[in-house]
């Protein structure tokens, strides 16, 4: 069967004031640490600040994590030492990506388990194990290996601790190389804290750094890290969503959401490979929120977000050269960019993406063209009626306007964004929709004088209908009816979570 992988989500950028790229060490930032605070503490730091846009208070959630965290996530050769301090060869220049460069085609399609479950902590998995237990992996897979190591820590907190990073199992890189040269894998995903064996990386670190990373890197093998539930899934071969929600330009990386679709007789389950990521070393905010910005802000809301590089030094890893460790914060809000909003904004239940059935993000789609509807204007119900007879129930309905694809840079965008009319909204209810994807700002009129209402997106929510708003590149999508993965960040005590939206077109 021949796929199409589109992915309709909106690039994203720092906002207002870009930090500019510099090479180490000339970051205004640098964090002194030692014993007393290890690198996992660190780069598992996330932090939650709720806050309400207008006076009507709508509730919003600022988030602000590395993009190296603990947890399930994706890595690019930007965390690379050589590009950080510029010694990559010419030839190997077009490897500097960030994560926009990435093609959606590579973190998406065929993957293979390879059941390494049986090894201990701290051990090195060679070549000859991936050849008797992965026998079945083809070129361009992507390839989850699975050794149950983050299962062996029970509180989420145990896993901050230089112990867990420490113990980590990984491969060797005669492995590594076999996976990248002789498979030509695609994406590389474990359940553990690190590829390397931690080690043989503090042995060999005089010399070179993170070898492994360096061979994925250097074959252009995204890694995601810290990966969960690998012994939910029976099968040897599953279809893969490996999600990086910030498609944000200029950062190396970020908090994954992995879904693996595993087709059986009596039909296809949807497992979560993605770690709950808590706050650290805070906690969930708890309304009423003392923070109020006016409505007024909402486009810079919508768009803001921060990326802080810092270097650091106190761990005394003795990289070659006395080379600084460094790392990279982001701060943006929980609807930055495309994004899903959950039930929880109608304060019936407060609930994460995270919380979500993995079924429920997964499923077939109909794509209703209302491409006949300008700015500022109201999809009606005789719009739905006429241009969307093929939808079914139980379905995903993909709004399309391309209004998002034109006014997303303009000034204004937000009030110029069409938006549904009650009728409508009950036609999609009537329909029994479970999830509603459009291209617009909001499903309800986000009005300069009066801010945004929530009559539409509280009926859908009352009927447990999901929302995405702001995806992008709808106009790609040729068949009325696809495939669609929506992949929000795994955090915890968010509401709403910017989400990287996945459409497969199935050619037969």
């Amino acid at each position: 069967m021949l796929r199409r992988i589109i992915d309709l989500s909106l690039v994203t950028r720092s906002f207002p004031n870009p930090e500019p790229y510099k090479a180490p060490p000339q970051y205004a930032h640098h964090e002194q640490i030692g014993e007393a605070y290890n690198r996992s503490e660190l780069m598992g730091y996330l932090d939650l600040k709720g806050f309400y846009l207008g006076d009507d208070g709508e509730p919003y959630t600022e988030v602000t994590c590395t993009v190296d965290p603990l947890g399930t996530h994706g890595e690019t050769l930007w965390l690379d030492d050589r590009v950080m301090f510029g010694r990559l060869s010419p030839e190997k220049k077009w490897l500097v990506r960030d994560v926009t460069q990435i093609s959606i085609s590579q973190l998406v399609g065929d993957a293979a388990i390879i059941d390494m479950s049986h090894i201990e902590p701290g051990q090195a998995i060679d070549v000859a194990d991936l050849q008797k237990y992965g026998a079945h992996v083809r070129d361009r897979d992507i390839v989850f290996i699975r050794t149950d190591y983050g299962l062996k820590m029970k509180d989420a907190r145990e896993k901050h601790s230089q112990e867990f990073y420490s113990k980590s199992p990984g491969l060797t890189v005669a492995a590594a190389k076999w996976l990248a040269e002789e498979k030509k894998i695609k994406v590389l995903a474990m359940d553990t804290r690190s590829p390397e064996v931690q080690t043989q990386v503090w042995k060999d670190i005089s010399e070179i750094a993170y070898p492994v990373h360096r061979v994925m890197h250097d074959h252009g093998v995204v890694l995601i890290e810290d990966v969960a539930n690998l012994d939910a899934i029976s099968a040897e071969r599953v279809f893969a969503f490996c999600g990086l929600p910030l498609k944000t330009e200029l950062i190396s990386g970020g908090p994954a959401m992995v879904l693996a679709v595993e087709e059986g007789k009596s039909g296809h389950k949807v497992v979560n490979l993605s770690n709950r990521l808590y706050p650290f070393p805070g906690e969930v905010p708890v309304e009423p929120f003392e923070r109020i910005e006016p409505f007024s802000q909402i486009e810079s809301v919508l768009k803001r977000m921060r990326i802080t590089k810092f270097t650091l030094s106190g761990l005394g890893y003795g990289y070659p050269g006395g080379m600084l460790d460094w790392g990279e914060l982001v701060t943006f809000n929980d609807r930055l960019g495309t994004h899903l909003e959950m039930p929880g904004l109608a304060q019936s239940k407060r609930l994460s993406p995270i919380d979500l059935d993995p079924g429920d993000l997964y499923g077939t789609a109909a794509v209703i063209d209302l491409t006949n509807v300008g700015p500022e204007r109201v999809v009606t119900a005789c719009d739905l009626k006429k241009r969307g007879a093929h939808v079914q129930e139980g379905d995903i309905v993909i709004l399309r306007t391309d209004f998002i694809d034109w006014h997303y840079n303009l000034p204004g965008f937000c009030h110029l964004s069409p938006s549904l009319s009650a009728d409508s909204t009950e036609w999609l209810i009537d329909k029994k929709v479970r999830m509603v994807i459009s291209d617009m700002v909001s499903l309800d009129r986000v009005a300069p004088d009066s801010g945004a209402q929530r009559l539409n997106r509280r009926a859908l929510w009352d009927h447990g209908i999901l929302i995405v708003n702001m995806a992008s590149n709808l106009w790609l999508i040729k068949k009325p009816r696809v495939k669609i993965a929506v992949l929000p960040l795994p955090i915890v005590g968010i509401i709403s979570s910017p989400a990287r939206v996945v459409a497969v077109e199935e050619y037969t």
